[in-house]
């Protein structure tokens, strides 16, 4: 006995089968539904902070921060970014001249279209008479923004995420210390006229207190508010709040320049702040779901802002 069905009619029904299964597959693959903040994973980004406090201090042009900067390379490429090392040198007070790189991961690198850039500075500050690793000053923003990167592979056109060198002034907050990274990615931006290809900057700096609040400096409104709204989505408000006042910071450079810029970041860190910049700024006053909290709001704020772009 035949078929009754033809052989051309056959291959119709079939290519129109897998075409539909290819469809969804690729929606599937594209995660058009999947909530962005649900791909976030606390305890991969507690051992990306972990592996930088193993390393130990991680002061500008020590060989420690070029561990550090070879770590996150290899992580960053094995997530699918281009990185690039952005280098630089400049005299300090007290250190010399010192040999700074800052990392950028992107798509497209120098943009040629609009981006909105995710920061973090990656350096600890210099401080010889004790044994600081940075848990939360250094490390754990740096370890956000790690896994926001592996989160957002699909979506590597849309945003530049720029490890900062030598946010940490050596003595002081002057315009010539601290901020070095910052302020020469701003210089060159602004030189070679792409500055205009930032959208905005969302900077994290000291996001894994165990006690987590962090506390909004003066920054663009419209960020602020989107990244209010994104964290009552995923349940965090309660840990965000404004500080009234504003702070010097690797976002500084950018509102200078008209950069919509937002700095996220908790500068409550033990009583009084008393674990800033000492040896108590170690692991066991961090935590993963802290790290988590911040992650997944960010990510949540940045899927509000591409969905409102379409």
């Amino acid at each position: 006995m035949r078929s009754s069905t033809s052989p051309r009619k056959t291959w119709a029904v079939w290519c129109r089968s897998w075409g539909f299964l290819f469809s969804l597959a690729l929606l599937s693959s594209c995660g058009s539904s999947e909530p962005w903040a649900d791909r976030f994973q606390g305890d991969r980004c507690w051992n990306d902070l972990k592996a930088q406090t193993a390393i130990g201090p991680r002061p500008s042009g020590t060989p420690e921060l070029e561990k550090t900067r070879q770590y996150l390379e290899r992580e960053l490429r094995a997530a699918g970014w281009k990185v690039t090392r952005q280098t630089f040198s400049a005299d300090t007070p007290g250190r010399g001249r010192i040999e700074y790189c800052n990392l950028i991961a992107a798509g497209d690198w120098p943009p040629s279209k609009p981006v909105l850039v995710l920061a973090s500075h990656y350096d600890t500050k210099w401080l010889p008479k004790i044994r600081f690793v940075g848990a939360n000053d250094g490390a754990s923003s740096t370890a956000c923004l790690l896994e926001i990167a592996r989160c957002l592979r699909s979506r590597r056109d849309e945003f530049a995420l720029v490890f900062f060198d030598g946010e940490e002034a050596v003595v002081d907050y002057t315009e010539n210390d601290g901020l070095f990274g910052s302020r020469h990615f701003q210089k060159v931006a602004e030189k070679e006229e792409w500055l205009k290809n930032l959208r905005g900057l969302v900077l994290m700096d000291m996001v894994g207190d165990a006690d987590l609040n962090v506390a909004i400096p003066d920054g663009d409104p419209a960020l602020i508010r989107d990244l209010f709204e994104a964290a009552e989505k995923v349940g965090t408000r309660g840990h965000f709040s404004l500080l009234g006042t504003g702070m010097v910071d690797d976002h500084s450079p950018f509102l200078l320049s008209a950069v919509p810029a937002v700095d996220l970041i908790d500068f409550r860190y033990g009583p009084a702040n008393s674990y800033w910049h000492t040896e108590q700024d170690n692991d066991s006053h961090v935590s993963a779901e802290s790290l988590r909290i911040v992650g997944r709001t960010v990510l949540q704020f940045l899927q509000d802002g591409t969905a409102d772009r379409k």
